[in-house]
């Protein structure tokens, strides 16, 4: 099930705002290093812009990872804001919709510095947000929010996951979780900066050998 918002009580008037809170599923191919992920519930707000529409959103869901220490599975929520904005297509862009945000004193504060209606891609709002990138189409009453959901929450998955700051992984030996069990193996920490000279001596002790 996707994430699709419902933009029939968004009032086609700039300024024009709906609150709406939605759940649904990812795709089936979301897939970032085996994690598996709950339903995704994304909150936000949709404003009309008078050509496009604006939505600020926070997407939030559970995944299961893999810890990059003891390798066992946990459980870990996520959560992301993003903001994106859509254009509809011609033939579902309401007529005598028009002008900039400029004409709604309210709005002031949300409008770009130059102009809301004709925002350049990269350019700032007043509040110091960066205007989204180029609006993606959509057609009819509704916009798919699954792609930018998605896109937000895989930029919060760690790079390396751990279930506890304190897991003590597996023994590089023996593979014995160290987490529930000790094991007898001796493990030799060296210094990194030496490893070289470790190196050297275990090869000039083989050519002897």
């Amino acid at each position: 099930m996707t994430l699709l918002l419902d933009l029939s009580d968004l009032e086609r008037e700039v300024g024009g705002e709906v609150d709406f809170r939605i759940t649904g599923g990812l795709p089936d191919d979301a897939d970032v290093n085996g994690a598996r992920f709950g339903p995704v519930t994304v909150r936000g707000r949709a404003l009309w812009t008078g050509r496009t529409v604006l939505v600020r959103a926070v997407a939030s869901t559970e995944a299961v990872l893999t810890c990059s220490r003891c390798l066992g599975e946990f459980r870990t929520g996520l959560s992301a804001e993003f903001v994106q904005e859509y254009r509809p297509e011609a033939e579902t862009c309401p007529s005598g919709v028009g002008g900039d945000l400029r004409q709604d004193p309210q709005r002031q504060a949300r409008r770009p510095e130059e102009d809301a209606s004709s925002a350049g891609h990269g350019e700032v709002w007043a509040d110091g947000e960066e205007v989204p990138e180029e609006p993606l189409p959509f057609v009819g009453q509704t916009i798919d929010l699954t792609a930018p959901a998605w896109g937000a929450l895989v930029l919060e998955l760690p790079m390396k996951p751990v279930c506890s700051e304190r897991c003590r992984g597996l023994c590089p030996v023996c593979g014995t979780d160290l987490n529930r069990e000790s094991c007898t193996c001796r493990v030799e920490e060296v210094d990194p900066r030496l490893s070289p000279l470790k190196k050297l001596l275990e090869e000039a002790k083989e050519r002897s050998d």
